[in-house]
């Protein structure tokens, strides 16, 4: 993270839940005049921002998910592969359950690719969280963190022409 006002008081490390790995380049961002604030080894960059007549944060990832957000993305996923909806089985989320429940699911996985119905969705095994898993806390000083810089922002004098 970087010392910048909007990561301040942000828990360390920033965990942020990513649904999807849609990535942006870090170089690509710096080339186009973004700031990038946060990013990780495996889900690189996260929150970048550009100032503009206002300031503009980025989210790659979502901080506002509360715990089981994911969970449900997730297993809506699953019923729209059993239901060929899509062609490709939901990689799991990486660091998101705990041991058991991914060897649960990687077992439940090669028997909804062989098996592939929409009815198997009810033997889905009980699904259970690392117990490290805070989500929210980092959505609560990020988004604290930018109303404080927006209040301070309006509370500016405005330029004179």
């Amino acid at each position: 993270m970087t010392g910048n006002p909007l990561t301040r008081s942000a828990p360390a490390p920033l965990k942020i839940s990513h649904s999807r790995l849609n990535e942006v380049t870090e170089a690509d961002l710096a080339g186009c005049g973004y700031q990038v604030l946060t990013r990780s080894a495996r889900a690189g960059v996260d929150i970048f921002v550009r100032q503009y007549a206002s300031r503009f944060v980025f989210f790659q990832g979502h901080p506002e998910y509360d715990a089981l957000s994911l969970q449900r993305e997730y297993l809506r996923d699953i019923g729209r592969y059993l239901a060929r909806e899509c062609g490709t089985y939901p990689a799991v989320p990486v660091s998101y359950f705990d041991a058991t429940t991914e060897e649960r699911l990687a077992r439940f996985a090669k028997r909804a690719r062989q098996q592939r119905h929409p009815a198997l969705v009810g033997d889905l095994p009980a699904l259970n969280l690392r117990a490290d898993i805070a989500a929210g806390s980092a959505a609560a000083a990020l988004f604290r963190n930018w109303l404080g810089f927006l209040t301070e922002d309006a509370a500016a004098p405005l330029p004179t022409c």
